[in-house]
């Protein structure tokens, strides 16, 4: 089971745990990096084109 003290980075216990949460949290803050700049870039075009019809 994974309770069995299954390693992640060579880390086990406490340290193993707050090892993967501190990479999980790394993770979601590049994946949200990359929504947000894609969500600008979506917010300009259609600013964009919106001034560009009148």
């Amino acid at each position: 089971m994974i309770a069995d003290g299954t390693p992640i980075l060579g880390l086990t216990g406490w340290a193993g745990t707050f090892a993967a949460l501190d990479i999980s949290a790394v993770v979601c803050m590049v994946l949200l990096a990359f929504v947000a700049i894609a969500e600008e870039r979506k917010i300009r075009y259609l600013k964009k084109r919106e001034t560009k019809k009148s």
